[in-house]
């Protein structure tokens, strides 16, 4: 009886050990996290075309269908648009171009082109893009490319694609135009603004907090500005809700820069302080 108690504990011993040699192990829970992870990723990331707004052409068709409205109602109009659409900011990425296709940018585009480019998240990950050129060469040999975005700084651009939002990091040589606040040494900068397209500023807030800009008069908005604040966000604005400092015209005796010839000092006053921003005027 015990010989045969002994047998049967043998027997499911065996099969035991049997039953565990079948059976696959698990992988780390850790192995697993990243598998899923980089699944998840790679099926996430697409391509994303950066195709140009379309915002002016639709408030100068809002204006035109809408002979009342207001400069308050095209203006809160806009923003929406904005929010939707993003406003085109007009990069020079030459430098980035392989050199045909740099050269033949700068001679001058019969048609738009895109050329396929990847861009990273402020969080990381790298986005492939495509981004659509101008069809024209700017007056100073640029090779132009309107990204729509709410906002662009040194660091970093906010994408509109389709009505959501990308935070890019900004790459080196997206070279944009901008406003630098200086002192009266014109030296040290104060405040910079990253400008969307190459104009001469309309303007800026009694409090030096925000820079305004005119429209291209193509678009028929001379009742509108576009504001830039401080942090680089920028909204549209009717003139007349907008207080602005006194223009006290561009200053005539400054430091060359031989390597710009359209480098300009303009000074504003509000009340007892005053204002200088420097800026490089359109090519021409």
């Amino acid at each position: 009886m015990r010989k045969n108690e002994g047998d049967i504990l043998l027997q499911f011993l065996s099969f035991v050990i049997l039953l565990l040699a079948c059976t696959p192990s698990a992988a780390p829970a850790s192995t697993n996290a990243r598998a899923a992870k980089t699944l998840s990723s790679s099926k996430s990331i697409r391509k994303l075309k950066l195709v140009p707004s379309t915002i002016l052409s639709d408030l100068r068709r809002r204006k035109e269908e809408r002979p009342g409205v207001s400069p308050l109602e095209l203006a809160k109009y806009g923003n929406a648009v904005l929010a939707q659409k993003g406003f085109n900011y007009d990069f020079d990425i030459c430098e980035l171009l392989p050199p045909a296709q740099r050269d033949v940018m700068r001679g001058g585009l019969p048609s738009t082109q895109t050329f396929h480019y990847k861009m990273a998240l402020v969080g990381g990950l790298e986005r492939p893009v495509e981004l659509v050129s101008i069809d024209s060469v700017g007056m100073c040999g640029e090779c132009y490319f309107q990204i729509p975005a709410r906002r662009a700084t040194e660091q970093s651009i906010l994408v509109i694609v389709n009505g959501i939002q990308y935070q890019f990091k900004r790459p080196n040589h997206f070279n944009l135009d901008k406003v630098e606040l200086v002192d009266k040494s014109l030296k040290k900068v104060l405040r910079t603004w990253h400008v969307p397209y190459q104009t001469f500023p309309a303007g800026l807030s009694p409090d030096g907090e925000n820079l305004y800009l005119n429209f291209y008069e193509e678009y028929q908005l001379n009742d509108l500005l576009l504001e830039l604040s401080a942090d680089g966000s920028l909204q549209f604005k009717a003139q007349s809700e907008v207080e602005l400092a006194s223009d006290d015209g561009w200053l005539e005796d400054f430091p060359k820069d031989p390597n710009n010839a359209y480098l300009t000092f303009q000074r504003f006053h509000a009340g007892e302080r005053s204002y200088i921003i420097k800026f490089s005027g359109p090519c021409t």
